[in-house]
């Protein structure tokens, strides 16, 4: 729950600095990209079979995230990109402990009963 709402955070203060005609620079308009596709992410998870999905796709965006923070160092989207960071890591690792929870139990070879 928190996640989401650090996400909705993000989203606003992206939406926020924008003006009437979107992101007036190439910093804003790559951060905005970026936003709207991890909120696009996390509508996407609706059942455990996305879970996998959500995980690589959280990944990919970490990694962009990384390349934009190199790209534009000194910018305040790379600030607020760079907060945003930490809560993507411990999102990335909730959904890969529920990917986890619910992977059947390993099977007993018959030898073991022996």
């Amino acid at each position: 729950m928190t996640g989401r709402f650090i996400a909705a955070l993000a989203i606003a203060a992206s939406v926020a600095s924008c003006g009437d005609g979107g992101p007036d620079t190439e910093a804003g308009r790559q951060r905005a990209v970026i936003v709207a596709k991890l909120k696009a992410v996390d509508e996407g998870i609706e059942s455990a079979a996305d879970v996998l999905g959500a995980i690589k796709k959280y990944e990919a965006a970490n990694a962009e995230i990384q390349i934009f923070i190199k790209q534009f160092p000194n910018s305040d989207e790379a600030k607020e990109l760079t907060q945003l960071l930490k809560w993507l890591e411990e999102e990335v690792a909730r959904l890969k402990i529920i990917h986890e929870a619910n992977q059947p139990p390993p099977t007993i070879p018959p030898e073991f009963y022996q």
